[in-house]
């Protein structure tokens, strides 16, 4: 015999509509405990997907390439591998308040690497909206019309002191803007992961009379809204 309580009533309720129950995400204080998709099937592809990552990494080992929506903590892995990283260099003294996470947008045809993981992690499946990324000029572009969200290629991820940080990021002639990354579409702090410097387009004015190409500021796509997301559900 099964009683029916009202939590279980709520949940044949949802999956009849098509939705994941609600105490499959939220607990009883209404705090979230897993991710939110307004499908059911999404919301299970999505559970298949990261007990696929999470048993793979387990079971084989490191995977190459990183699926970020895949984690509920995406913060905390990534301190994770400033942790790992900080203690490869202990004998060079770095310590981890003086080090930050340094990323590098790869190349389209970048599947990941072939032989060995380098310091840091490779990460993939980040959306970006506002924007395009510019696999031509290596840069962030303008969105396409009717356009919102664009998949972005892998990105490696890894951790650098920040005086060796700023002289990799003055090396480039163009600008950088600081891109917001979240978990979610819904742009919170709660949603908040951390914000990577991406490039811009290069101001390739010759003379005083030539426009100034207004993409070159980081503050054309502060206005823009350019962000990453983990999820665009």
């Amino acid at each position: 015999e099964i009683i029916m309580t009202p939590q279980l009533s709520d949940a044949v309720d949802a999956i009849f509509d098509g939705r994941p129950p609600t105490h499959w995400f939220l607990d009883a204080g209404g705090v979230e405990i897993a991710w939110t998709t307004p499908a059911l099937t999404q919301w299970f592809e999505g559970l298949l997907q990261r007990y696929k990552q999470l048993m793979d990494w387990l079971t084989t080992k490191r995977p190459p390439v990183y699926w970020m929506t895949g984690f509920f903590n995406p913060q905390g892995f990534l301190t994770a591998m400033r942790q790992e990283v900080t203690r490869r260099h202990k004998k060079n003294g770095w310590a981890l308040d003086e080090v930050v996470v340094f990323t590098r947008v790869m190349p389209d045809n970048f599947k990941g690497p072939k032989e060995g993981i380098p310091e840091g992690v490779y990460i993939r499946g980040l959306y970006i909206e506002g924007a395009v990324w510019d696999k031509n000029n290596d840069c962030l572009g303008p969105p396409l019309p009717g356009e919102l969200f664009r998949a972005m290629p892998i990105i490696h991820a890894s951790a650098l002191k920040q005086e060796d940080a700023k002289k990799k990021y003055a090396a480039y002639k163009g600008g950088w803007y600081e891109c917001p990354v979240y978990t979610k579409k819904r742009r919170t702090d709660l949603n908040f992961i951390f914000a990577p410097l991406v490039k811009i387009p290069v101001d390739e004015r010759k003379g005083k009379k030539k426009k100034k190409n207004p993409m070159a500021n980081p503050h054309y796509w502060t206005k823009m809204g350019v962000a990453l997301l983990c999820s665009i559900d």
